[in-house]
């Protein structure tokens, strides 16, 4: 979960988190979702989850990440310091970069890079006519890559698009000799993700405070 951490950050170009026993702190800055606190090791200490909802109180817009083995007894734990948490948990997946399904680009489709540095690429996936179908990002961090914000556009769906755009960042992180793809995905992505080869390695509970 921590290289994961540090993948995401890097994809989304935050400064890097402060840590305190366990718990990493990120100021994310987004309208909504101000802070981020991302609970290690939190089924075997489960103080630091307590901790770090406490701590919440003094953040704008504050929200927790918890990687657990028991999602529902860790969302009730949130939802008892007053969190509100999703109605199913998120899931930690992984795979070998050179493992992952490839799927071409459909034709008539081609390729914009929008951010390229040694941390992260972020692209789009344009029509002939150069209107946006898909987009997506990966955060470089040491030995992984973390595909982030993959999104295709309603009109576009159901054409691959999506498997498409994640070829294109495994192969930008492979490029650069990363190996290892590491993620935390909603329901919905997960099935996209495991068609491709992912993974599950573990649940993930979020929670904000509303």
């Amino acid at each position: 979960m921590r290289r994961w951490h540090a993948g995401w950050v890097a994809s989304r170009d935050l400064a890097p988190p402060t840590e305190d026993d366990g718990v990493l702190r990120t100021v994310v800055g987004d309208p909504g979702r101000d802070v981020e606190r991302l609970v290690l090791g939190a089924d075997g200490h489960p103080r630091r989850l307590d901790r770090a909802a406490s701590a919440s109180w003094d953040d704008r817009d504050p929200w927790i990440t918890v990687s657990t083995r028991d999602p529902g007894r860790t969302a009730d734990r949130l939802v008892e310091h007053g969190l509100a948490t999703a109605l199913g948990p998120e899931w930690l997946m992984r795979v070998a970069l050179a493992d992952q399904l490839r799927a071409e680009l459909p034709v008539g489709h081609t390729v914009a890079v929008r951010r390229d540095t040694p941390r992260a690429r972020q692209l789009q996936v344009l029509t002939a006519t150069g209107s946006l179908a898909a987009s997506g990002q990966v955060g470089l961090a040491g030995d992984v890559a973390v595909p982030d914000r993959i999104s295709t556009e309603r009109a576009h769906r159901k054409r691959g698009l999506g498997a498409a755009t994640m070829t294109l960042l495994a192969d930008a992180a492979l490029a650069r000799g990363i190996t290892e793809g590491v993620l935390v995905a909603s329901d919905q992505g997960r099935r996209l993700y495991a068609r491709l080869g992912w993974q599950v390695v573990g649940a993930v509970v979020v929670a904000r405070r509303l």
